[in-house]
């Protein structure tokens, strides 16, 4: 475009596009190189053009001059295009380079994160902490997972366990047919001092499975002898009329234990309004007037669905009905006695 009259000169915008070039060729020698050739070859075919008088000779070699010139613009591409994909290979392992660098880093996060859950979680007890510990850790990995039903579904679980742990704090465990069994074993065998125990009617299908009754006697065992705990067991019966044969050689079994008290409880010779609710569930005290002291409560006798709550303190009214059952109830050879009796024949007039 010409320039108009008055029209200024944009100095400012030429400088600029010789800079960029310049630092173009800094930053790349090889491009240097090949413009400094182009460049030569083009001032000596336009030298020779001058200087030369004979007119076929200058023709014939500004032919060559110009193959040369073509031959040189050749070796120029192909040096750019070698210097493109050297920059590129480069610009790869650059790439590469901060990726590992990026992971690095993304790792050295979730170490940091990880040990701010475990700083975070100050439980005395390892195996809790590290079972939480485990758990924030599954949380977040699950919920990165962009999936809104199972969010939901993460959140109601968590919130369940909420009211579970919200009991716990409360000192009160409650357990369900999936781990009533293995939850009082496991109290049988941890007791430190002594066990008190009720087993009522309701109970004795309980005891007449040889298996589930072989284990929980072996708690006892195991307990009496690494720190020589002591059981009293009291089987409740209404009235002596509902202890049948099959149920005495129950009780005639857990008295062959040197380890366990036995002993048997009348609920219609024991008349006490006070007392009469706890005598319908049975209840275990472990370690009675002890700091390990726990209660436990079963909920429910139904094969598959027996449950019972635990609590951990003290209950005087309990601590006191385990007191008057003791009192109230009789020895294995008074009972075989009254029994015997009863099943004695009456004489005929």
């Amino acid at each position: 475009m010409a320039r108009q009259p008055g029209q200024k000169i944009d100095k400012g915008g030429e400088i600029k596009l010789f800079g960029a070039i310049a630092d173009s060729l800094r930053q790349t020698p090889a491009y240097l190189l090949v413009f400094g050739v182009i460049l030569f070859t083009y001032l000596y075919c336009t030298a020779t053009l001058v200087m030369v008088a004979d007119k076929e000779a200058a023709n014939l070699r500004t032919y060559s001059l110009f193959g040369l010139l073509f031959e040189t613009f050749m070796v120029a591409v192909i040096v750019v295009l070698l210097e493109g994909q050297k920059a590129r290979r480069s610009e790869i392992v650059d790439l590469r380079k901060r990726a590992a660098e990026d992971e690095k880093r993304i790792d050295e996060l979730q170490e940091a994160m990880d040990s701010a859950d475990r700083s975070d979680i100050n439980i005395g007890n390892e195996p809790a902490r590290k079972c939480l510990a485990a758990v924030i850790k599954d949380v977040r990995d699950a919920l990165n997972f962009d999936n809104r039903s199972f969010h939901a579904e993460v959140v109601y679980k968590l919130d369940d366990f909420r009211r579970s742990s919200a009991r716990w704090a409360d000192g009160i465990l409650v357990t369900d047919a999936g781990d009533y069994e293995r939850i009082l074993r496991d109290f049988y065998g941890n007791a430190l001092h002594s066990v008190f125990a009720t087993s009522n009617e309701g109970y004795m299908d309980f005891w007449a499975s040889r298996e589930r009754a072989g284990q929980v006697i072996r708690a006892h065992r195991a307990a009496f002898e690494a720190r020589g705990t002591t059981v009293v067991r009291v089987f409740v019966f209404s009235s002596i009329d509902q202890v049948t044969g099959d149920y005495l050689r129950v009780i005639q079994e857990h008295a062959g234990h040197g380890f366990i008290r036995t002993r048997i409880f009348f609920a219609d010779e024991n008349g006490n309004p006070a007392f009469n609710e706890h005598l319908t569930n049975d209840f275990v005290i472990i370690d009675q007037g002890r700091p390990s002291q726990a209660i436990g409560i079963t909920s429910s006798f139904e094969p598959g669905l027996m449950g019972a709550k635990w609590v951990f303190d003290q209950d005087s009214k309990i601590e006191r009905t385990s007191q008057w059952i003791v009192s109230g109830s009789i020895s294995v050879s008074d009972l075989e006695a009254r029994m015997a009796r009863r099943e004695a024949p009456r004489p005929t007039d």
